[in-house]
């Protein structure tokens, strides 16, 4: 099931006959569709489509529409009247209706299937309220309609900024709808004809990297890189691979961030076999992002996230995290191993017994005192006994400065 948005317009039109020019438009695939004119008719063909959505102004080429899909001449006499409106710029919704219903009726039957057809006026999109009016009805229009999951957008024929509005609207409605998906944002580029053929452009290639920087907002608000993982396989990443991605994301998030490490090492030699698509433009500052992996001390890579949520103003996970690699900077100085619970228990006895003996810099006693009751603190949601804690959550700013200090201090743990 797949459904067609085409804008229309008034542009470019034959001195010797009304309608759009007419052009032998070639798609990538090699079909061919000589002596058109009208590539809206074009690419509901090639693309089969159930639905077809039309949107232009009250002076838009309505006619073309009869003109192509009424076989032998029908309705001649109401191609005529749209024609007489067009040039008038004043065509009535009530005439589109009529227009619709009548294509909707002759298509059915001529492809043997249920095919829905809406014509909407909209208007020229001269003004910002007027641009997302128009965007409005755009995605009203897909809720009125139910349409199916694959969605095609052709912009060849709407005014020159229709174009945007056009893919503006692909990655609104992907947006606002989930389940949808834009296959093709079609333009039949006239001025790139060739030996008398004109080439039909899927823009798809745009809409992939707009997913790309939809993605990465995503990313760097929550930090969750799983949201990568379908976008690369897109671009040949091995399932295998994408899986890594996702695992790493999940253990993550429930801070077995050795675990993480690991998946991201594997994950790392398939990203970097890729070489193609729009993966290719976001390919290394992804990697940057989860350079953290690639360190061999398990709380460099804790202090490392701790400063990345810090960044995105996570500061539950900061602090967490923070408290984490300060545990694991002081096992490693015990020599003992960070990834065991019991070493960990240890040394953090260890060092309370310090504490208890006034032993040890007092900078790192006074950094492990704030972790802790700034972690229990926001765990249990309560004031701390700790003054500067207290003072830290009614004070971003200040919160922000200690947090990042305390976090830079963590590489002298232990010397």
């Amino acid at each position: 099931m797949s459904t067609l948005i085409s804008f229309l317009g008034r542009g470019n039109v034959d001195k010797t006959s009304h309608g759009y020019r007419q052009a032998t438009y070639v798609f990538a695939d090699g079909r061919q569709y000589p002596n058109a004119r009208f590539i809206g008719g074009i690419l509901s063909e090639y693309i089969k489509a159930d639905t077809l959505i039309f949107l232009g102004t009250s002076g838009s080429m309505w006619s073309s529409l009869i003109e192509y899909y009424a076989r032998n001449n029908e309705y001649e006499d109401l191609r005529l009247q749209l024609f007489q409106h067009e040039e008038l710029k004043n065509v009535p919704q009530e005439m589109l209706d009529s227009v619709a219903s009548i294509l909707e009726s002759s298509l059915s039957l001529q492809l043997g299937k249920p095919v829905r057809v809406f014509l909407k006026l909209i208007s020229a999109a001269a003004d910002q309220n007027t641009q997302i009016g128009i965007l409005e009805s755009i995605s009203g229009y897909m809720k009125e309609t139910k349409t199916s999951q694959a969605l095609h957008i052709d912009i060849t024929h709407g005014f020159r900024h229709m174009s945007v509005t056009g893919f503006l609207s692909a990655s609104l409605l992907e947006r606002l709808s989930p389940d949808l998906t834009i296959q093709g944002i079609w333009y039949g580029a006239m001025d790139m004809t060739t030996d008398g053929l004109t080439p039909v452009i899927n823009l798809n290639g745009l809409q992939q990297v707009q997913r790309w920087i939809k993605a990465m907002d995503q990313f760097e608000a929550s930090g969750n890189y799983a949201v990568f993982a379908d976008l690369l396989m897109e671009d040949n990443l091995p399932k295998e691979n994408a899986d890594q991605l996702r695992n790493a994301a999940f253990f993550e998030s429930i801070n077995n961030i050795s675990a993480a490490a690991a998946q991201l090492r594997y994950f790392f030699k398939g990203l970097n076999a890729i070489n193609s698509g729009a993966s290719m433009l976001f390919r290394d500052r992804l990697s940057q992002h989860l350079s953290w992996a690639k360190e061999l001390n398990i709380y460099k890579m804790q202090k490392t996230l701790a400063l990345l949520a810090l960044h995105r103003k996570d500061y539950m996970r900061a602090v967490l995290l923070g408290h984490e690699s300060l545990i694991s900077k002081l096992t490693l100085k015990n020599q003992k191993d960070p990834l065991n619970y019991s070493d960990r228990e240890a040394s953090v006895q260890e060092f309370e017994r310090e504490l208890q003996n006034d032993t040890g810099p007092t900078w790192l006693k006074s950094s492990f005192h704030f972790l802790r009751s700034m972690r229990n603190s926001l765990a249990h949601t309560t004031p701390s006994s700790h003054k500067e804690v207290n003072a830290c959550m009614k004070d971003k700013k200040r919160l922000d400065e200690k947090l990042r200090k305390l976090l830079k201090d963590i590489e002298h743990a232990g010397h």
